[in-house]
């Protein structure tokens, strides 16, 4: 079969799938040939457009993959390509730029682009900027072909940064160059648009390009006069380009702040709405980064560290207070009246620039924000109302508790009233219940006691009102106000929600039924408020809770009976089944043992859940059997022959990393619950977790759960746990030798921290496990290793305060229990170092530090 025909049969449903199977055969005996040929039929005119397109995606995926292990066998595979073959994919690639369809040329632009992400860090196209460069001054080529050029340009910065990819700073200035003279005034439009498109993908390789006066001074400009193009959609690519360069350049922004500050306050009002978004955004990103800066320097001054290091926050957004605030108000008013909830408007932006404005300035927004907010709340236009709201909510973050209290207990009669009138404005109403759960998640305690009830009642009407949408605000609400009250669920007979409790539960649970409580997402957000309400229930509440079990279990049966026609009706009956087991894990941590009654049922329930293999609601199950365990507790066993199966599937869904994670979890509580009655099933069990963390596809969060489960095994089981100490402490030797190999990954940095901290956990389970049956000895020969770790541990300067409370942990039990063995490490300064440090942290280190130097001052003391 022709390839142009197999590409086009893959547009056919009746045969999409043997195409697509002919590819794939394609691709496994020649990859390199394949990909030339599509090539070729991307570049050559004449050939059908739709197999063009489709040729140019098929070679775009071939190298694209969003899992990272499938993007480094893809890559492998283009590199493995002799490079012959490659070099003229390349020239196939590039030579579509030139054709006479405008979907070969984006098509072929893209492909360049993702082909050039790869190569051009690799120093292996090294003239494509170059070639790129030639089409886009050549005075012969079309508009049409330098457009091509940029675009192919702007993709593949996109790809670049996509990839945390950064060029040499030859290249760089290659492509700027090319880039900032098609941005200029004497081009056409759609040459300035894609440029600017390019300028603001690459912004972020441009650092030695903006430390330079002129240079910057030239891009700088460039995009100012771009932003007062006639071209709209080039004024709003400018905006994004000046809002971009103030994200990774605001140390260089104080000689353009004051034409950036009139070019963007000057574009709101008049102008298109794309546009005033954009030149809102410039704003946003002040408040985003001005509000870093000040948190990192909070957090250097809280820790004594140096400030010198840091960035000067130069308060930008601090002076355009007097300006900034009306405009914003301005936008508030640009509402929709009725608003697609999957487009943002000028108010939306608004909003969110004004609550970043209060998060970044805090209380000295109150005396610009204020009037506007005391003078419009009560107006007859309704457009003023639901700006002040809006307003008031936007400010809950930012402002200080003491700032807010008076308006806020103010303002509470009003903003009740609002919710309960029926004649209302819709987006006053709605906008309304966003404003009370802001309220209640920032200043709960500003809610006085006698208003508390009746806003209660305001909120659980709207739950049965009219409209989802503030249905869906409202249980937000209840979640928020819920939350408030976790200091307090644990300490008292009641609280100010127990006499509302019944109440509550009943409203959620029939708003979670209402018939668009899918459309508007109101089921999920009924039972997330619920869960929150029950875990932060007070003692006098628990008959109510125990009496909503049953009901919650019949409604999880209800869902096996459920007529499923179709995806979507199976997604619907899971994804609800996962709501309702997390309703029930809620209770059984909430009732304790008192939950023993109603077992048998839940546990039926859950391992029907559980039968299902990939169900949605299995992480919910999963979780929900080792809350029933941690209640239970010895009372579970009768429970445990059924359930043992799904740990051991559980431990093997390496693919299904989250599932294999909750597993894990679950099995440190079923661990805790039982104790050494899990002993029959120990060699099984290891044998898996062993398994797991030896399996080259595990996803790496997973690891730290499977190395801290070691410690809840060997507490369970005890002495018995001599028999795997050897593998296993082989395996924990191996994580704790795992280092960081780049030193600007992030993530990484934080990977190496929690899985420190779990090997640290699993030592100490196991040596407490040993000691049990006085066996601790067996732990020996490994001090070493665990002190090597403390070692590098003491060395990294970004240890957590958890790693230090483990590391005391782990000193402590050592000094306790291998007292002789640990006598020539005890004194060294590693150990006094962690003692001293752990004793200036948060309480838990302290704690943990001072049974260390307890333990080690015995010690010490004892060989004197």
């Amino acid at each position: 079969m022709d390839l142009q025909e197999v590409l086009l049969a893959c547009q056919n449903p009746n045969t999409v799938h043997e195409a697509e199977e002919h590819l794939a055969k394609l691709a496994r005996e020649d990859l390199g040939q394949l990909l030339l040929q599509l090539v070729a039929i991307l570049a050559t005119d004449g050939k059908a457009e739709p197999a063009r397109q489709l040729a140019g995606l098929y070679v775009k995926n071939a190298l694209s993959a969003n899992n990272p292990a499938l993007l480094q066998q893809k890559l492998h595979a283009w590199a493995e390509i002799p490079v012959d073959v490659r070099e003229h994919i390349k020239i196939g690639a590039l030579s579509s730029l030139s054709s006479n369809s405008d979907l070969a040329r984006r098509a072929g632009a893209q492909v360049t682009a993702k082909i050039g992400s790869i190569e051009v860090p690799n120093k292996k196209w090294g003239n494509l900027i170059r070639q790129l460069q030639e089409r886009v001054q050549a005075p012969q080529e079309p508009v049409s072909v330098k457009v091509a050029a940029l675009e192919t340009l702007g993709f593949m910065s996109e790809e670049l940064a996509l990839n945390e990819c950064m060029l040499p700073e030859a290249t760089t200035n290659e492509m700027l160059t090319v880039i900032i003279h098609s941005m200029l005034q004497e081009h056409p439009e759609e040459m300035r648009l894609a440029a600017t498109t390019a300028l603001r993908n690459s912004v972020e390789f441009a650092s030695a390009n903006f430390a330079q006066e002129v240079e910057r001074n030239m891009i700088m400009q460039v995009v100012c006069e771009a932003t007062q193009c006639k071209d709209e959609k080039v004024r709003v690519v400018a905006f994004e380009c000046i809002a971009q360069i103030a994200k990774c350049y605001y140390q260089y922004l104080q000689p353009y702040v004051d034409v950036l500050a009139d070019l963007t306050m000057g574009s709101v009002q008049g102008q298109p709405e794309q546009v005033a978004q954009q030149a809102i955004e410039f704003w946003s990103t002040i408040c985003e980064e001005e509000s870093l800066i000040l948190m990192n320097i909070r957090e250097a001054t809280e820790y004594g560290e140096p400030l010198e290091n840091l960035r000067q926050c130069m308060n930008y957004a601090k002076q355009a207070l007097n300006r900034l605030v009306p405009l914003l108000t301005y936008c508030l008013l640009q509402q929709d009246e009725d608003p697609d909830e999957d487009e943002w408007n000028l108010s939306m932006s608004g909003a969110a620039c004004l609550r970043l404005l209060a998060t970044t300035v805090m209380d000295d927004i109150m005396s610009f924000i204020m009037p506007f907010i005391t003078t419009s709340i009560q107006s007859h236009d309704w457009r003023q109302r639901e700006a002040a709201v809006i307003a008031f909510g936007s400010i809950m973050e930012g402002v200080s508790p003491p700032g807010l209290q008076q308006y806020i207990t103010g303002a509470t009669p009003l903003l009740i009233q609002q919710l309960k009138n029926p004649n209302e404005h819709p987006l006053v109403k709605d906008s309304t219940a966003w404003t009370v759960g802001e309220m209640c998640s920032f200043h709960p305690t500003a809610i006085s006691q006698e208003q508390l009830p009746e806003l209660i009642e305001s909120l659980m009407l709207l739950l049965g009102g009219p409209s989802g949408r503030v249905a869906e605000r409202s249980c937000s609400a209840i979640h928020n106000l819920a939350a408030a009250f976790e200091s307090a669920s644990g300490t008292g007979e009641t609280n100010a929600l127990s006499p509302h409790f019944e109440a509550l539960a009943k409203a959620l649970i029939d708003a979670a039924d209402r018939p668009d409580a899918v459309e508007y997402n109101i089921r999920v957000n009924a039972y997330e408020a619920l869960n929150r309400l029950v875990q932060n229930a007070a003692s006098d509440v628990t008959p109510v809770i125990g009496a909503m079990v049953p009901h919650i279990v019949e409604k999880l049966k209800g869902t096996f009976s459920m007529e499923v026609l179709s995806r979507d009706d199976r997604e619907h009956q899971q994804g609800l089944q996962g709501l309702l087991c997390g309703v029930l894990q809620c209770c059984s941590l909430k009732l304790g043992n008192d939950i023993a009654g109603f077992a048998d049922s839940m546990m039926e329930c859950y391992l029907n859940v559980l039968s299902v293999k990939n169900a949605i609601a299995q992480e919910d199950a999963y979780l929900a059997v080792g809350a029933l365990a941690d209640a239970l507790e010895e009372n579970f066993l009768k429970y445990y022959a059924s359930f043992y199966p799904f740990i051991i599937r559980g431990l093997q869904q390496i693919e299904e990393w989250q599932v294999c994670k909750t597993t894990v979890n679950v099995l440190g509580d079923v661990c805790r619950a039982l104790g050494r009655q899990i002993l029959g099933q120990c060699n099984e069990i290891v044998e898996n977790l062993l398994g797991a963390l030896g399996n080259a596809n595990l996803h790496q969060d997973v690891k730290p759960h499977l190395l801290s489960v070691f410690s809840d095994l060997a507490i369970a089981i005890g002495g018995n746990f001599e028999q795997y100490v050897p593998k296993v402490m082989h395996t924990l030797s191996s994580a704790a030798a795992i280092t960081v190999e780049n030193e600007q990954d992030e993530d990484a940095k934080e990977f190496l921290q929690e899985l420190r901290v779990s090997v640290l956990e699993a030592f100490t389970g196991i040596l407490q496990g040993l000691i049990e049956d006085r066996k601790q000895q067996l732990l020996v020969n490994y001090l070493p290793n665990i002190l090597v770790l403390l070692q590098r541990i003491q060395q990294d300067p970004l240890r957590t305060d958890d790693l230090i409370k483990q590391a005391c942990d782990v000193i402590g039990d050592v000094a306790w229990s291998l007292g002789p063995h640990f006598r020539k490490y005890a004194g060294s300064d590693i150990i006094r170092r962690f003692i001293d440090e752990g004793l200036h942290g948060p309480p838990a280190s302290a704690k943990s530090a001072q049974w260390a130097q307890e333990k080690v001052h015995t010690l010490l003391s004892a060989g004197m």
